[in-house]
């Protein structure tokens, strides 16, 4: 397992440049529901100076598990990214690893950063599920519906 002094060696041989690192695990005999497979993605700010793009496992026990990861100094995104494409490819790169008949099983779980349009399409072309929390006060559209949401 790779911890934080690991990543923060790793991080300072590459400056202003951006850096993705990959966990794999082989998840037999593990904590891990293989039932129904649920990703967490979020973003996070380490000491002020980079800005990390986390896909996580949860775990039968609520404990989540790194899978990905994918960041990059403040401020410095890359030319022409946005933090929606860079969240849009590490999604695919991440579920299109899995086997098509198992992806019925996987849910993605976001705050309501991620509460896009664009991004809900794409996981719906991916066939996996999701749960995307939504700000108060926007409009959804469900089975030819639109619905708006009651602000707070």
């Amino acid at each position: 397992m790779v911890g934080s002094k690991a990543i923060w060696r790793y991080l300072a041989q590459i400056p202003k440049k951006r850096y993705c690192i990959f966990f794999i695990w082989c998840f037999k005999g593990s904590n891990v529901d293989t039932s129904n497979r649920r990703l967490v993605i979020d973003w996070t700010t380490l000491q002020e100076n980079f800005i990390l793009l986390s896909i996580s496992l949860i775990t039968k026990k609520g404990r989540t598990i790194p899978i990905a990861y994918d960041g990059y100094k403040q401020g410095e995104l890359g030319e022409g990214r946005s933090q929606s494409s860079i969240e849009e490819d590490l999604l695919k790169k991440i579920i299109e690893t899995i086997p098509m008949q198992s992806r019925k099983r996987i849910t993605v779980i976001a705050d309501r950063g991620f509460d896009r349009p664009d991004l809900a399409e794409l996981l719906i072309s991916l066939k996996v599920n999701f749960v995307i929390r939504v700000c108060s006060g926007k409009y959804i559209t469900a089975e030819g519906r639109e619905i708006k949401l009651p602000k707070k």
